[in-house]
């Protein structure tokens, strides 16, 4: 992505755009859904601009994805407990759930019970505090200041976590 932005300098936008996303296909395939990864049907620049969103490549997960050591699950129908029912009817018992939402931001849709943690489109409503909820609930990344304002959220959550032990 470091090398797409330089390019931008003298290049096309539409042609900067098609450039990454043909590498990208390159690169992991063209048919990621095997893997249970949808592409988005806008290129990576176009996201950004539009949404708000970073889309982050990250070969290790993707490597573990193609290996079978992690599991992309279908999209959640309901959560009760611990136990998460998904939308293929399967369901799971977990300790512990982290939400990676990915390209569609769908948050205000299922998060209930905290109507003051985000806007209707699904991002931050109360900057700098908005990555601490009610009950326990975190946020991270939903903020709209890319990886360095998702960093910066996981380290406040990790020191808030520390001083409840």
């Amino acid at each position: 992505m470091d090398t797409a932005m330089r390019l931008l300098k003298y290049l096309s936008f539409e042609w900067v755009e098609w450039v990454t996303v043909m590498m990208s296909k390159a690169v992991f395939g063209a048919d990621l859904t095997k893997y249970g990864i949808q592409r988005p049907e806008e290129g990576p620049f176009t996201v950004k601009l539009k949404y708000g969103k970073f889309p982050v490549i990250d070969v290790g997960t993707f490597n573990k994805i193609k290996s079978g050591d992690i599991q992309v699950l279908a999209g959640i129908r309901s959560i009760k407990g611990n136990n998460v029912l998904f939308e293929n009817e399967k369901e799971y018992t977990f300790d512990v759930i982290v939400f990676a939402t990915g390209f569609k931001r769908s948050t205000k849709q299922w998060l209930k019970g905290d109507d003051n943690m985000l806007n209707d489109d699904g991002f931050a409503k109360s900057f700098p505090n908005h990555w601490k909820g009610k009950k326990g609930l975190y946020c991270a990344g939903l903020a709209q200041k890319g990886l360095y304002g998702a960093g910066m959220d996981a380290h406040n959550i990790a020191h808030d976590i520390k001083s409840l032990l």
